[in-house]
């Protein structure tokens, strides 16, 4: 024995069926095992050495004992895909339904590696196509996962549970279209699966399909019946996930199959607000195209100027202003498009909106106006001020001050921009408003 614990029958067993015979004639142990533990079964079945596991066999050795792993000869076998070997050892009474460490079956792991003719034997000896190991996987889940169409198709053919749902309600559709296996989704969908099924997320395959930008599967499926007006549980409806994902793509193909373009979320924002706020101009020219109503608010009062004036979304605002937006809208809190984009110092915008009429002295519910945003700058804290920020607040309250904002406007506090500006240290509009001052 060595330092692996290996005996001369070990070694034997993987080369020479007359050494590893003699070694038994003079008493070796057929039962010995190393410091794995791998059994002589193992060794003989690893190296495709039918005529020692015959040997083995016929000395009394147990088909079904385990030889590394709590895995017995008919697992290695599977999965070196020795298929005359598997053969063998299912004629000799391997149970192809004993499960391994992780409670997977020798289909299981044949599936795995896509072995197609492996997985054929087992199941013409009774293997169970519906096995279930430690984490409720059955067989077919790993040919979906490797995108094996022919072994999965097989294994639908013999009897596997089509209305399978994993532990996050997921059917196999959902897994199919996760990985993108579209010829697997027609072969699903031919089998009757529900296209419109929701996992615990409330999402359907399409929800994937268009999350993860695979248009063909979604036009599968869209064709195939799939709702384009499904809403998961966070309230997103395709349509919506593709304007999050910036795609015109994918926004054409579901409008093509019905798609509501001014269908809104329950806080009330549109597809039409995201493609704005990510100032994506050719997704945004498409949905006004289709007819979508550019003077849709979300439930804060919001328009699309709001949301592409807030991120700096420059390329969409003057599209949207030629197209009749509203300008002057405010949302709940008394705000303009101008208000928030002074207030998230974006001075191109400001320049565009004034340019179209925006009132530079509108004033919020607590009556602060465009300029006292720029003289507080409230969202940063002064200790964080970069040289940066402190440039471009002063460049839009340069805007605004030219197009006659009002300096001695007060809010509500009795506070004028000249204060803010004065109490938050922003001493080059402080000095702006001192000199506008002594002009007027």
């Amino acid at each position: 024995m060595n330092g692996r614990k290996q005996t001369p029958l070990h070694l034997a067993a993987k080369q020479s069926k007359e050494l590893a015979e003699l070694l038994i004639k003079y008493g070796a142990n057929i039962n010995a095992i190393t410091y794995k533990p791998k059994s002589v079964l193992f060794y003989a079945v690893s190296k495709n050495k039918q005529e020692i596991v015959e040997l083995l066999l016929t000395r009394g050795i147990d088909i079904n004992s385990n030889v590394f792993s709590k895995c017995t000869a008919l697992f290695v076998a599977a999965q070196k895909n020795y298929k005359e070997l598997v053969e063998f050892l299912l004629l000799h009474g391997a149970n192809p339904n004993i499960k391994c460490e992780f409670e997977k079956t020798a289909l299981h792991i044949a599936a795995s590696l896509n072995h197609e003719e492996i997985a054929a034997t087992l199941i013409s000896h009774g293997a169970d196509v519906n096995a279930r190991d430690n984490q409720s996987t059955i067989p077919l889940i790993s040919t979906i996962n490797l995108d094996s169409q022919k072994l999965a198709k097989y294994l639908i053919e013999h009897g596997s549970d089509i209305s399978y749902i994993d532990s996050y309600g997921r059917s196999l559709l959902h897994l199919a279209t996760e990985r993108n296996c579209s010829k697997l989704v027609k072969i699903l969908i031919s089998r009757g699966l529900n296209v419109n099924a929701k996992d615990n997320k409330w999402e359907t395959p399409l929800h994937i399909a268009t999350r993860m930008d695979f248009k063909d599967i979604m036009e599968i499926l869209l064709k195939n019946g799939s709702d384009p007006y499904a809403k998961c549980k966070n309230d997103c409806t395709p349509l919506y996930i593709a304007a999050q994902n910036e795609s015109k793509e994918q926004a054409k193909l579901l409008i093509t199959y019905g798609a509501d373009i001014n269908t809104k979320l329950t806080n009330g924002i549109s597809s039409l607000f995201l493609v704005a706020e990510n100032n994506c101009f050719e997704t945004c020219e498409f949905l006004i195209s289709e007819g979508i109503d550019v003077n849709l608010t979300d439930n804060s009062g919001k328009n699309v100027l709001h949301y592409a004036a807030k991120r700096d979304s420059f390329n969409v605002i003057e599209f949207f202003l030629s197209h009749g937006v509203n300008i002057h809208v405010k949302d709940t809190l008394g705000k303009t498009p101008l208000h928030y984009a002074t207030e998230n110092n974006c001075t191109k915008i400001v320049e565009v909106l004034l340019s179209h009429g925006a009132d530079v002295n509108a004033k919020d519910k607590v009556g602060q106006t465009p300029l006292h945003y720029a003289s507080e700058n409230k969202y940063i804290k002064i200790s964080n001020y970069t040289v940066e920020t402190i440039t471009k607040s002063t460049k839009t309250a340069e805007v605004l001050l030219s197009h006659g904002a009002d300096i001695n406007a007060k809010d509500k506090f009795g506070n004028s921009a000249y204060y803010y500006a004065q109490q938050s240290g922003h001493l080059d509009i402080y000095n702006l408003i001192i000199k506008k001052f002594w002009l007027e």
